[in-house]
């Protein structure tokens, strides 16, 4: 068979097309590696998450469209960051200041106030979401320098916490 056929170029390309574009169909369409699928919260929901069996690399990322009540209630490991970060734009667009009182998540709304308690020693803060993060495993929440300065984490750098949205 000719390789240099026209017919024959033309089906290959079409048939390589086919199999790209029925491969992103399926990645789109499943669930994550762990079997779960995506959930749609109402207001009046009563939730209450572990995130140590969470598959970080099927964390959505950007703007959530999800509703999450006050009184939602998540446990895992807080981590803070700063440094290279302070002074560049967040998932909102401002401007990240690493001495205000804000954190990073991966779903909760922008704006949205939670309380952070950390487990170690039961110091809270609470801090309002600006960003989306963390994307390590067993972590919920990316928190500002200033507001791992109130949790007296920055030693540890990484500590057990319980979030609450309160707003």
């Amino acid at each position: 068979m000719k390789t240099n056929n026209p017919l024959f170029r033309f089906a290959f390309i079409v048939a390589l097309a086919l199999g790209l574009i029925a491969a992103e169909a399926k990645s789109t369409t499943s669930s994550n590696s762990k079997g779960f699928a995506p959930v749609k919260f109402n207001e009046s929901a009563s939730l209450s998450s572990d995130s140590d069996d969470e598959d970080d690399d099927d964390a959505p990322r950007g703007k959530s469209t999800v509703k999450i009540p006050v009184g939602f209630t998540q446990r895992g490991e807080a981590s803070y960051y700063g440094g290279y970060w302070n002074g560049r734009k967040t998932a909102t667009g401002e401007i990240y200041n690493q001495m205000t009182l804000t954190a990073a998540h991966k779903t909760l709304p922008f704006n949205s106030r939670v309380k952070v308690r950390n487990l170690v020693n039961n110091k809270e803060v609470v801090v309002r979401i600006n960003n989306r993060g963390p994307y390590r495993k067993g972590r919920i929440i990316d928190l500002s320098v200033a507001a791992a300065n109130k949790l007296d984490m920055r030693n540890a750098g990484v500590v057990p916490v319980e979030i609450v949205v309160i707003q």
